[in-house]
């Protein structure tokens, strides 16, 4: 389900435009103006994180997905790029009331390719937990996956609930 991007020919003065010429022209605006995107969200859903390891935020719904990015139940932690290129990643956090550190992650196949601490860190258990995000830009190839992950040293559990979400939203064609 990959959109294309096709490369355009270099046109010169009195030049008649093809039909094939013109096609792609149209397929490349089409595209540029509903570029390959989704947003997966945490809506109704809470999910405890143990303390002490980086884990993939679960995304069970989604508001947008224009490249069939996202599955709501399999893998739902993943946006899967089906348009090879430039990415913008980002993402949002709701975290519950722990008192500790926490860490937000951007992944990339599995590999962190950057992360930050929160902004409130560490958190205190009267703070009411933490909202706090991180984008990214990131090249990817077709049928490599982004996620969105949290670490925490809290030594109790944390939550991740409803207004929690992930985008990923194709920026260009990489050189």
């Amino acid at each position: 389900m990959a959109k294309t991007y096709n490369t355009i020919s270099t046109f010169t003065a009195g030049q008649v435009l093809t039909a094939a010429q013109m096609n792609d022209l149209g397929e490349n605006s089409n595209n540029f103006r509903v570029p390959a995107a989704c947003r997966a969200l945490a809506t109704g859903t809470t999910q405890t994180l143990a303390s002490g390891a980086a884990t993939a935020i679960q995304f069970p719904a989604e508001e947008y997905d224009t490249d069939g990015m996202h599955d709501n139940s399999t893998n739902n932690s993943r946006l899967t790029i089906n348009t090879a290129g430039l990415y913008l990643f980002t993402c949002w956090i709701v975290t519950g009331a722990t008192a500790g550190a926490r860490y937000i992650y951007c992944r990339k196949n599995g590999a962190d390719v950057m992360y930050r601490p929160a902004l409130v860190d560490p958190v205190t258990a009267a703070s009411g937990g933490i909202v706090d995000g991180i984008a990214a830009v990131v090249n990817c190839s077709a049928a490599d996956y982004l996620e969105a992950a949290i670490f925490h040293n809290t030594g109790s559990a944390v939550t991740v609930g409803t207004g929690s979400w992930a985008t990923a939203t194709w920026i260009g064609q990489a050189s």
